[in-house]
């Protein structure tokens, strides 16, 4: 299965080669490649809380089914005052790379970290494509993440429930 990795936004291209590059090492029967760069779509820019809708950007690609769309903009989802990412079965994952940056948090830039964080976030948003749900397990990559901390202190790997849904289910994220 190939997936394809688009940027949107000012993401940089070697950007998204760099995550295609991640995510290949990570998935033995998915093959992510960079599909390039396109707009944000304009409309899902809420001016009051100077973010863009999840939901909104997602409907502008669900037609195409699964890819992974990253944008370095601010995003929230409906109830939520801010997402790293969000997904739909079958359809797209959004990241955005915004409050995974450290410097977000007034720390220094620190590229390794950032990407770290990219990748277990990306990781776990694809789960959610091909029907995984949140995990209890506070290591598993499919628990539920609120904060840039609770990303740094679980895995990048999916726990021993989440592998065997994966495997019962014939997903091919193995």
């Amino acid at each position: 299965m190939q997936i394809p990795i688009l940027g949107l936004g000012d993401i940089p291209v070697d950007v998204l080669k760099k995550l295609e590059d991640m995510l290949n090492g990570e998935f033995s029967k998915i093959r992510i490649y960079a599909k390039g760069v396109r707009e944000i779509p304009e409309d899902t820019f809420n001016s009051f809380r100077d973010q863009y809708m999840a939901e909104g950007i997602m409907d502008e690609f669900h037609k195409e089914g699964i890819q992974i769309l990253v944008t370095e903009e601010d995003i929230y989802t409906k109830g939520k005052n801010y997402v790293f990412g969000e997904a739909e079965y079958r359809g797209p994952a959004l990241v955005s790379t915004h409050r995974l940056d450290p410097t977000f948090y007034d720390k220094e830039r620190n590229e390794d970290l950032l990407f770290k964080r990219l990748k277990k976030v990306l990781i776990h948003e694809l789960g959610h494509c091909f029907g995984l749900d949140e995990c209890d397990d506070p290591l598993c990559v499919m628990h539920y993440t609120g904060s840039a901390k609770s990303v740094d202190d679980k895995e990048c790997e999916f726990c021993n429930d989440c592998q065997v849904k994966i495997s019962t289910e014939g997903l091919p994220l193995g």
